[in-house]
């Protein structure tokens, strides 16, 4: 049984009205914390462009049926209170949040409003899912991130007919041309974040600078482009460069691989094949959004 918090008593929602509702963004949520399953965690929202928490004042199964329900799931099993999967980072979105349970989201619960809470991350709630996805629900309950940038690639200084490029300018797709990326504050991060949106991946990418205000370039070691061109493996619908979906290519098409068994030392396979180290966490139940085919 998970008991009340003692602020509930005396702390209130201030006026008791609806969250007030976000400008321009749409609400995003994912379970993250550990130890857990995929369908638990604590909850955290994305709100003006930054991942925050909900505390667990007045927290309630019919909150986590409402935040659930947004996550994918059918329903909510139970909910939890003091940071059981860890605390959380930065802001505390949501405090003394009250649903009915019938809300289609928690922005039309009753609550503190947006950013206005007493509580610190000590507090923060989490919530457990019933393990059945609602029917044809399709978006990840990862933030949808969009790369603008349409295509990077590398100029060589020197005419060359060698294939792949695997040193040069970095220079991005923009409107009808390329561009130059200026080296102010350029590091090594920046490098292997530019070999990810190449053939040559990211492995052991250097940063060269002329400290001039025009270029920025890349020298990386032609035999592992050639390794990396080898992969069948790769990863999709992740937010960040190490995480997604796992899919495969056998004959020519890409498919996924079903959670069943799927293990941390599945996916330490997987992560050394792309030339990771071992993997973090192995995820399931379409965590980074459902494949096709």
């Amino acid at each position: 049984c998970v008991l009340p918090n003692r602020k509930s008593l005396t702390t209130p929602p201030t006026q008791g009205t609806t969250s007030p509702k976000p400008q321009n963004d749409r609400l995003q949520f994912r379970l993250v914390g550990y130890p857990r399953k995929h369908n638990e965690g604590r909850i955290e929202v994305f709100y003006k462009g930054e991942w925050g928490t909900i505390c667990d004042d007045d927290f309630s199964l019919s909150n986590a049926n409402v935040l659930c329900r947004q996550l994918g799931f059918v329903s909510a099993t139970g909910w939890t209170h003091s940071a059981k999967y860890g605390k959380g980072l930065g802001k505390i979105w949501l405090d003394n949040v009250q649903c009915s349970g019938g809300e289609k989201s928690i922005e039309l619960c009753k609550s503190r409003g947006w950013g206005n809470s007493d509580c610190t991350h000590d507090e923060d709630a989490g919530v457990i899912c019933k393990d059945e996805r609602l029917p044809g629900f399709v978006n990840s309950n990862i933030i949808d991130v969009r790369n603008k940038v349409e295509k990077v690639r590398l100029r060589p200084m020197v005419s060359t007919k060698e294939m792949p490029v695997t040193e040069g300018i970095v220079e991005i797709k923009y409107k009808n041309g390329w561009a130059q990326i200026c080296d102010v504050g350029w590091t090594l991060k920046n490098t292997r974040v530019v070999c990810a949106n190449t053939t040559c991946h990211w492995n052991t990418g250097v940063m060269v600078s002329d400290n001039g205000p025009l270029y920025a370039y890349v020298d990386i070691p032609l035999k592992i482009c050639h390794f990396q061109l080898q992969y069948t493996v790769r990863l999709k619908g992740g937010a960040k460069l190490g995480e997604g979906r796992v899919e495969v290519l056998r004959n020519n098409e890409w498919g996924t691989v079903c959670d069943d068994r799927w293990t941390l030392l599945s996916a330490s396979v997987v992560c050394r094949e792309l030339g990771f180290g071992s993997a973090k966490e192995a995820l399931t139940g379409a965590r980074m959004g459902q494949g096709e085919d």
